[in-house]
């Protein structure tokens, strides 16, 4: 086969020889484009099977495994999440708990702070504080019923209780625009007239609370008073005597005797005695 071959491209010539030379060439490029392309193929080949590969459906039992794991999951979720509803509503309950204890405690330091403006007031361990309090409500109440008894005797003055809540005695003068004096700055007759005042307003206390003073006694100090002054207070005495009390004056000022309808007279008889000696108009 081999001689034949040569035997023919020896008849055939150069020309022949070139002509089979390219074909040759030819075929060999067209099989270097032919393994590229198988080439190709088999790259595709292998990357599609290992993209099949992924994209296959798992098996039963790893299904059945994700679906166990998906709900174990699931039911972790649902505990944390009942779990966080109980402490919402706990903290709802220690809210609402919180908001009625800080109102107590709120109406606890307001009465709290009543009692200690009281305690600043009248509290002390030994209670003076308290008396010295009580005694000043007693004594602005006297002064109510003494002044409404002065302004009949002498309307010029009233009574109140010393500044800075001191138990003293402050007299108001009206006719000198509310001028404060002292007792010590009245005549004798004007201070009579404020004892008596004070004394009456004592006696209408003591009744209001149930204590009623039927007997009322006055001793001396009707000398002190003017004219106008003593008429002012016998009348005030009489209409305490109409309205059912009984009224003794001890003086020796004569007008009281013919203002006065009872009298009980203390005539010395020597050798130090005395007798008595009712007189009645």
């Amino acid at each position: 086969m081999a001689e034949e071959a040569v035997a023919r491209v020896a008849k055939a010539g150069q020309a022949a020889l070139d002509a089979e030379a390219e074909a040759l060439a030819a075929l060999e490029t067209a099989l270097r484009e032919a393994l590229a392309v198988l080439a190709k193929c088999r790259d595709d080949l292998t990357r599609h099977e290992a993209e099949e590969a992924a994209a296959a459906l798992p098996s039963p039992e790893a299904l059945e495994a994700a679906l166990a794991s998906a709900g174990d999951t699931l039911n972790a979720a649902a505990a944390r999440r009942d779990n966080a509803a109980a402490l919402l509503r706990q903290d709802d309950l220690v809210r609402e708990r919180t908001a009625a204890l800080r109102a107590d405690l709120e109406a606890a330091n307001a009465r709290a702070e009543e009692w200690l403006r009281l305690s600043d007031l009248v509290g002390d361990r030994e209670g003076r504080v308290f008396r010295r309090f009580a005694q000043g409500l007693t004594l602005d109440r006297l002064f109510e019923h003494a002044n409404a008894r002065l302004a009949e005797l002498k309307p010029r003055y009233a009574l109140e209780r010393g500044t800075g809540g001191e138990m003293m005695v402050q007299v108001i003068d009206n006719d000198m625009g509310g001028q404060v004096r002292g007792l010590h700055n009245l005549s004798g007759g004007e201070r009579f007239l404020v004892s008596l005042a004070l004394a009456l307003g004592l006696a209408e206390m003591s009744t209001a609370r149930g204590v009623k003073i039927e007997s009322l006694f006055i001793d001396e100090e009707f000398g002190a008073l003017d004219t106008a002054s003593l008429g002012q207070a016998l009348a005030l005495l009489e209409h305490l005597h109409a309205s059912g009390r009984r009224v003794g004056v001890i003086s020796h000022v004569e007008e009281l005797k013919e203002r006065v309808p009872v009298n009980i007279e203390v005539i010395p008889t020597g050798r130090g005695r005395s007798r008595v000696e009712v007189l009645v108009d």
